[in-house]
């Protein structure tokens, strides 16, 4: 999934119902699968070690509005909704990937890796 030019909050929230919808599905389709290096692991990782779920997220994908201009602004709205996916991930034992995509957004995007 990915989420390029956000252009409305509306189309935000859609990209995180997505999100939250997809990981829900990889979660009941997982108990299906054996963990990768399962012959040679033991336990319910990938390898032993690995999550099985790996989630990338386009942070500004997050917010129509964010930009640089509006350092604050931007950090607080991409915060309020990878938040929910964050959360998500983690109940399942996952692994999220923030994707830092250009250097435009890069210390909004460190910043919302902090909060």
């Amino acid at each position: 999934m990915l989420g390029e030019a956000t252009l409305s909050e509306k189309e935000a929230d859609a990209y995180v119902d997505q999100y939250l919808n997809l990981i829900g599905s990889i979660e009941r389709a997982m108990g299906r699968w054996k963990p990768l290096g399962a012959g040679r692991t033991s336990g319910s990782m990938d390898w032993g070690h690995a999550p099985r779920i790996n989630v990338s997220v386009k942070a500004t994908a997050l917010s129509c509005l964010a930009s640089p201009m509006d350092y604050e602004g931007s950090v607080a709205a991409i915060l309020r909704r990878l938040r929910l996916i964050c959360r998500r991930v983690r109940e399942v034992n996952g692994f999220l990937c923030l994707d830092m995509e250009t250097y435009r957004y890069k210390e909004i995007i460190l910043e919302s890796t902090d909060a």
